[in-house]
């Protein structure tokens, strides 16, 4: 390190680095998400409440690494100086800070083959999310929900473009794969969204949205009423 950058363990910032300025334009970042646990389904306020694992990378050539390592995790207070997607999920249902929704957070570098260094951003959040279930053939219903995640900021796909990852979302990681047996009352079936484009929400005309995210679709077990 040099009177010019920050570090920790074998990672640099440079002097004058914005942790609020976009690393590029497009950013293109490289998206998994997982569907760790429903704890409840309430019918009554069409809202479930679930937890979730998400990945982010992306590249940022304004950080260097000086060493040979291909993963390296850093203090806590570095990896807050270094900028990330704001990521929101759509339609949450309550007042709750989204700060205090997370479990576990984890910021890493990686240097690939390449020598390309990217920036990975993990972290657990439990939501309680609104999803406008219809049960007029209860205990026969069927009801898909989505679970949609942007950019808070720079939701534009210009700015911020989210690729997803082929992964199953019901597998993270193998050890503790979502256990169907747990949610008694309903059938589970899980699928990555195909339309990760959406209209604008803030801007008219033909500006998108990059969201991607999950279909949850939940259908009543008659034999648990």
């Amino acid at each position: 390190p040099t009177h010019s950058q920050e570090c920790s363990s074998t990672v640099c910032i440079p002097k004058g680095y914005n942790k609020i300025e976009l690393p590029a334009l497009p950013v293109h970042v490289e998206t998994t998400i997982f569907l760790l646990d429903i704890f409840t389904v309430h019918p009554e306020t069409f809202t479930l409440d679930i937890s979730l694992y998400i990945s982010l990378w992306w590249k940022d050539k304004r950080i260097q690494s000086d060493g040979d390592e291909e993963d390296v995790e850093v203090q806590k207070s570095f990896f807050e100086k270094v900028w990330k997607p704001d990521v929101i999920i759509w339609n949450l249902n309550g007042e709750k800070p989204y700060s205090e929704r997370l479990t576990r957070e984890t910021g890493m570098f990686y240097t690939d083959g390449n020598c390309t260094l990217w920036v990975g951003h993990s972290f657990e959040i439990d939501v309680g999310l609104v999803c406008p279930m219809d049960f007029a053939r209860f205990p026969f219903d069927t009801n898909e929900c989505e679970i949609r995640m942007s950019s808070f900021t720079h939701e534009n796909e210009d700015k911020i473009n989210f690729t997803v990852s082929p992964e199953s979302p019901d597998y993270y990681p193998p050890s503790t794969r979502l256990d169907m047996k747990t949610i008694r009352d309903y059938d589970i079936e899980l699928a990555h969204l195909t339309d990760t484009r959406m209209p604008s929400r803030n801007y008219p005309g033909d500006y998108m949205d990059s969201a991607p995210g999950l279909k949850l679709v939940l259908t009543t077990r008659p034999g648990s009423f």
